[in-house]
């Protein structure tokens, strides 16, 4: 529906009033054809040599008023300066970004990259608003883009430490500790940066897409509401998920870059008045969420875990159960150990703790050269303890953990302060040798600790020193928070036509009449004759 500006004319009588419209609002929107990316989504490198032109760095978005048609960046993660604004309006014209809905959830978390080749069904849909409230305005371009910028960290290392094996991204912690104290040199976690300029990395895109509003310029837009709606595709591969950590973050921005040039004067009604002033920009965002779930083929290949078998020549004979590889954050799932110790011994604690790793690159001190080691932090959060009775001499025990719960604020002394979700994506930086690695890594293990002693108070020769064994058992699992859990897939949402009307189709009563209940056994469900239209 579309409002109309009335005034009234005449005096009151029986016959109706006489209206005079407005011109300004009396006309439906413009509706343009669906805008989509000629080249799709793109991946954009760190680049190796020096720019001649350095594009200009905004401190705040709303400064591009007067940049005319310059590239620039800004600082995304920045939202107290660069706020997401989806409308800009003034007295000359408004303008609206609209999308169908902020969050994308595709099904290609922990999928191979084999299986995400091919075209795309996942897609971000909107619209752009822009409504011209002078009598007309040149439109000098219009830009909608899709960019996803990244924070990376990487570790810088000794050369001398660099050998042809690649680290254990769950290695033990007490290997991890020798490995970071080999070198004198001190290994700071730094943000990455751009070769070419020295900035750090996350002010320019790592993966970007663009559509034009139109489909040429300069184009003259008279007063009146243009709608232009538009669809990107997005790629499992090069669009990665969401983040937000200590160690690495990344976001989307849905960017609306409007070039325009207004009338110096207001002109005439008609619009016929062409002394157009200095260009101006018009720069609009929303914030947009990419999360990947698991298909409903992967959830198959969570089943529980169980193990059993004998440790160190019959020092203890062990069996331990875990409900699932696959744990949902806030959800409880069940683990259990049962262990017989040898004579001699007894099992007073059994733990059960979370360790969490987060690997980031390692890159030489002396030249940016990407290495196969990786540079690992582990984070342990204790989830539960069994402690045998003190009267307990068996050494024999049965812990039973019914509900554990892993909760992400949970305290620890570690790298990051909270517990974060599954997660792996692939880094801008490559190797020597052209091989890619991963930018970040958040993977989890279930580790088991069993605490025995010995039972053996004293001996001939005097009181004998308590003797104490620890037995780690460690169980890789996959942890997701609640979106990333889900499975399902539904396809992408079509708005109706403009002006099109869909009515209900009558059945007459001579059709219904031939819906029948066809004859069925009592043993097997009914069947129907079907209406075709």
């Amino acid at each position: 529906m579309f409002f109309r500006r009335l005034s009234l004319r005449g005096d009151e009588s029986s016959q109706p009033p006489e209206y005079a419209e407005n011109d300004v609002l009396n006309h439906a929107p413009f509706v343009s054809l669906l805008r989509k990316s000629k080249n799709g989504p793109m991946t954009v490198p760190l680049t190796d040599c020096e720019s001649s032109s350095p594009t200009p760095v905004l401190t705040a978005v709303k400064k591009i008023r007067k940049l005319g048609s310059t590239a620039f960046q800004y600082n995304a993660f920045d939202e107290y300066v660069n706020k997401p604004r989806t409308v800009h309006d003034c007295k000359l014209l408004r303008m609206e970004l609209k999308l169908d809905t902020d969050t994308v959830y595709m099904s290609s978390l922990l999928e191979p990259s084999e299986q995400n080749a091919g075209p795309s069904s996942f897609a971000l849909t909107g619209r752009i608003m822009l409504t011209v409230k002078e009598p007309s305005s040149v439109v000098q371009d219009l830009k909608i883009r899709l960019n996803g910028y990244s924070t990376e960290f990487y570790c810088t290392i000794d050369p001398a430490l660099i050998s042809d094996g690649e680290e254990d991204p769950m290695m033990d912690p007490e290997s991890q500790i020798k490995f970071l104290n080999k070198s004198s040199r001190t290994r700071l976690l730094k943000l990455l940066k751009d070769p070419a300029d020295g900035r750090v990395s996350y002010l320019k895109p790592f993966v970007t897409d663009e559509i034009d509003g139109f489909e040429k310029y300069p184009i003259v837009l008279n007063r009146g509401t243009y709608v232009i709606p538009f669809c990107f595709s997005l790629d499992p591969e090069k669009h990665h998920s969401s983040f937000k950590s200590l160690v690495g973050s990344t976001t989307y921005r849905m960017e609306a870059l409007l070039t325009v040039k207004h009338q110096k004067s207001s002109g005439s009604a008609t619009g016929c008045h062409n002394d157009y002033g200095e260009l101006q920009n018009y720069f609009i965002l929303q914030k947009c969420y990419i999360t990947k779930t698991l298909s409903p083929s992967s959830m198959l290949k969570f089943e529980p875990v169980s193990s059993s078998g004998t440790y160190d020549k019959d020092l203890l004979d062990y069996e331990f159960y875990v409900s699932s590889k696959l744990v949902e954050l806030n959800s409880p799932f069940h683990c259990q150990f049962n262990g017989v110790a040898k004579p001699g011994l007894k099992i007073d604690k059994v733990t059960v703790s979370l360790l969490q790793a987060s690997v980031v690159p390692a890159m030489t001190a002396d030249e940016p050269t990407v290495v196969k080691k990786l540079y690992r932090q582990c984070s342990t959060f204790q989830l539960a303890e069994y402690t045998a009775p003190i009267e307990e001499s068996s050494g024999a025990v049965a812990a039973n953990f019914g509900s554990l719960k892993i909760v992400p604020g949970a305290e620890g002394n570690c790298f990051t302060n909270k517990v974060l979700p599954y997660y792996k994506e692939s880094s801008r930086l490559k190797t020597a040798n052209g091989r890619t690695v991963s930018k970040l890594t958040i993977s989890h293990s279930l580790k088991i600790t069993v605490r025995m002693v010995s039972t053996e108070q004293s001996t001939a020769s005097g009181p004998k020193k308590k003797k104490v064994i620890h037995v780690n058992f460690k169980i890789p699992i996959t942890i997701v928070d609640k979106d990333m859990g889900s499975s399902l897939d539904l396809p992408a949402y079509k708005p109706p036509l403009l002006g099109v009307t869909c009515q209900p189709s009558p059945i007459h009563q001579e059709e219904l009449a031939s819906i029948s209940l066809s004859s069925s056994s009592a043993d097997s469900p009914p069947t129907y004759s079907s209406l075709c239209h």
